[in-house]
């Protein structure tokens, strides 16, 4: 094989990885929402020997129990003991569809599985009422980067057994979505593995290459018992630092993964939480060139949860001002504009709403 057809096949494979980077996007945004709404397997068992079985109330404890398990999905901790709270009826109305899966007999327990997705305006509207600081946003993919160092070596995508074993517990109801490169030749050439820091590292060359915006630096020091986990979780271009200690082995391994990412879940949930129904509005202003232009803007800013509605004012041939109503902070707001790349800037009391590129 000569050097051009050499050089061809490389950069032919660097497409290939990019386009089914490009697909899995594509198939996790079509696949987030419904999921997240949705829960599944709810399994009861019931010792009827003592106690008469009922399936009326087995119904209800499915139910019941899913709208628990639903509600720890997108609550913040704090306030998980505000459900404790809601009439059973209020939950019941927000199903859009039961499912039973399975009913099994023997001698002692029946056991009950069921499927139940929760409508999301209803939902929403539920824990709104009750002033219930929630989230049911999804994160575009996060990109993981597991760095190993062992026998006082660092190694990137080569041996990296983290690789292997982190989507083994994928629960596609998490809010937080993760990607894996396989990585490269070009990628190891930019981690400098010899004096490697993750304080310091900038990792907006994956993000630029991998088309994301967020990313999770794991470092993992088979060498130390002690602060031998750290991680840099960069959302939106904010930074966030931890270092633990942690037991690293085969029987650890998918118990320290989870740790991982349910501290990544409790971050992103706090990032963007929708805080009550108490519905705020500010007028703005924004460049167009087009009506079409103008239906893309309108489009976008529908689509975000805390807007509950928007109204037009005045729209000319270069300049549209409108009347946004929004749930929580300008600073909410601005964070969930940041998503679909605007940002509102205040000046001299008015709003103008720019591209933030």
């Amino acid at each position: 094989m000569n050097i051009l057809e050499f050089n061809f096949l490389k950069k032919y494979e660097v497409i290939y990885k990019l386009f089914l980077i490009l697909l899995i996007l594509i198939i996790l945004s079509n696949k987030s929402y419904s999921d997240i709404f949705k829960v599944e397997n709810t399994i009861l068992k019931t010792d009827y020997s003592k106690e008469k079985y009922s399936r009326n109330e087995a119904i209800i404890e499915a139910i019941n129990s899913s709208f628990d398990t639903f509600a720890k999905r997108v609550l913040v901790e704090d306030e998980y003991w505000k459900i404790k709270n809601i009439d059973f009826n209020n939950i019941n109305e927000s199903i859009v569809k039961f499912n039973i899966l399975a009913e099994e007999k023997n001698k002692k327990n029946f056991i009950f599985k069921t499927s139940i997705t929760f409508h999301k305006k209803k939902i929403q509207n539920l824990l709104n009422s009750r002033n219930i600081i929630y989230t049911d946003t999804v994160s575009s993919p996060v990109l993981v980067i597991p760095i190993l160092k062992y026998n006082n070596t660092i190694k990137l995508w080569e041996d990296n057994f983290f690789l292997s074993n982190w989507n083994l517990d994928e629960d596609k109801t998490k809010l937080v979505k993760y990607l894996i490169p396989t990585g490269d030749l070009e990628d190891q050439k930019n981690i400098d593995l010899n004096s490697f820091d993750i304080n310091y590292y900038d990792s907006s060359y994956f993000l630029k290459k991998y088309g994301l915006k967020n990313s999770l630096i794991l470092f993992i020091n088979f060498d130390k018992d002690l602060d031998n986990i750290q991680y840099k979780l960069t959302l939106n271009k904010t930074n966030y630092y931890k270092v633990f200690s942690h037991t690293i082995s085969d029987l650890q391994l998918s118990k320290l993964i989870n740790t991982i990412k349910i501290e990544t879940e409790k971050i992103w949930k706090k990032k963007n939480t929708i805080f009550s129904s108490l519905v705020t509005s500010l007028e703005f202003t924004t460049n167009i060139q087009n009506i079409r232009q103008l239906n893309i803007i309108r489009s976008k800013l529908q689509k975000l949860n805390n807007i509950k509605q928007i109204k037009d004012i005045e729209v000319s041939s270069k300049a549209y001002r409108g009347k946004i109503y929004y749930s929580g902070t300008i600073n909410d707001l601005n964070k969930n504009l940041e998503e679909i790349n605007f940002i509102l800037k205040e000046n001299f009391n008015s709003w103008r709403l720019l591209t933030n590129e």
